[in-house]
C-alpha cells in the first residue's frame, strides 16, 4: 500500500486500500491517513482532508499527519497552505529530514506554477538543508538534480542523479529519469540502458514504456517502438504523446489505418488528460520535445 502511494500509482493504491479496508477500522488514524492520501490520488481533496483533519484531531501532536495533510494541500496548488502544514511538522519534530524535503517540494511546484527562478532557489536550498539532516535523503538529491534539468544545467544533473542512484540503486523513477537526462545529452546507448533497467524494476509504470518507445522511434527501431508504446497505453489510456508517437512509428511500418485510429485516440486522450494531474519532474524533463521532432505525414 505504501509503496503504491510512494509512486502516486493510483490503480495500484486503489487496489491495495480495497484489500485493506475494514469498518473496524474508521477510528484509526494511521487509517485514516492511508485513506486520505488515497482519496487525494483520486482527486478528492474534500474528502481527504476531512479524513487527514480527523487523524489529526485524534492525534495533535502527530507531525506525520501532518506531512499528508500538507501532500494534498500540494496535490491540489494551495502551496501556502502546505506550507503552513510543513512548518507545524517541523515544530512538532525539530530535524526531522521529512518536513524540510517538502518544504523544498513546494517552492520547487510554485516555481514551475509561476516560472519563477526565485522559487527554484529556495527549493534547492531546501533539499540541500535536507541532506545536510539526512546525507542518504537520496529524494532531496534526486530534486536537486531536477531543478538543474529545469534551468539547463545538465551535466550537474547527470552528478545528482548518479549519487541518487547510489544511495538508492533499485529505484525504478530514478532509473527512469536518469535514462531521459542521457538521451538529451545524446548518450542512447545509456539512455536505453536506464530505460531499460526501470522496465525490469517496474513493469507497471506507462510512462518507462512510452520513453523506450519514443527513444526506439527515434533510433528508427520502429518495430521495438510499436511494442514499447503499445504497452504504455495498455497501461494508461489517457497518455496522449504516447499514442500520438505510436500514429508516426505506425505510419512508419506502413499501417496507415492504425495511424490514423492512433491519431483519434490521441486527439481523445488529450482531452482526458487535461483533467489529470501532471507529474511536475515530467514538466521538467519532456518540453515537448515530441510535437517538435515527430508529426503525423
Amino acid at each position: 500500500m505504501r509503496n503504491c502511494l510512494e509512486r502516486a500509482d493510483r490503480k495500484c493504491a486503489l487496489d491495495a486500500f480495497s484489500r485493506l479496508w475494514d469498518p473496524e477500522l474508521k477510528d484509526d488514524p494511521e487509517y485514516l491517513d492511508l485513506a486520505a492520501q488515497v482519496m487525494s490520488l483520486e482527486h478528492k481533496m474534500t474528502e481527504a482532508l476531512a479524513a487527514i483533519n480527523r487523524a489529526i484531531k485524534m492525534q495533535p501532536k502527530g507531525a506525520p499527519y501532518l506531512i499528508t495533510q500538507g501532500q494534498i494541500y500540494q496535490r491540489f496548488h494551495d502551496q501556502i497552505h502546505a506550507i503552513q502544514s510543513f512548518l507545524q511538522a517541523a515544530q512538532l519534530r525539530p530535524r526531522w529530514v521529512e518536513p524540510v524535503y517538502s518544504l523544498g517540494m513546494s517552492f520547487f511546484l510554485l516555481g514551475n506554477d509561476e516560472n519563477d527562478t526565485e522559487y527554484y532557489d529556495r527549493a534547492a536550498r531546501h533539499f540541500r538543508a535536507a541532506l545536510e539532516l539526512d546525507p542518504n535523503c537520496h529524494k532531496a538529491e534526486f530534486m536537486l538534480g531536477v531543478v538543474d534539468v529545469v534551468e539547463y544545467h545538465l551535466d550537474k544533473a547527470k552528478e545528482h542523479f548518479e549519487k541518487a542512484l547510489g544511495m538508492s540503486p533499485q529505484n525504478a523513477y530514478y532509473h527512469l529519469h536518469y535514462g531521459i537526462l542521457l538521451s538529451r545529452l545524446g548518450d542512447s546507448n545509456g539512455a536505453l540502458r536506464e530505460m531499460e533497467l526501470a522496465e525490469k524494476l517496474d513493469h507497471s509504470y506507462a510512462l518507462t514504456y512510452f520513453n523506450l518507445g519514443l527513444l526506439e522511434a527515434r533510433l528508427e527501431n520502429y518495430a521495438e517502438a510499436r511494442k514499447r508504446l503499445e504497452t504504455a497505453v495498455q497501461l494508461d489510456s489517457n497518455l496522449s504523446a504516447a499514442y500520438y508517437c505510436l500514429g508516426e512509428v505506425y505510419h512508419h511500418l506502413g499501417l496507415s489505418e492504425l495511424s490514423q485510429a492512433a491519431y483519434l485516440k490521441f486527439q481523445q486522450a488529450e482531452a482526458r488528460e487535461q483533467q489529470e494531474e501532471a507529474d511536475p519532474v515530467e514538466g521538467a524533463f519532456s518540453p515537448s520535445e515530441l510535437h517538435t521532432s515527430i508529426s503525423f505525414h
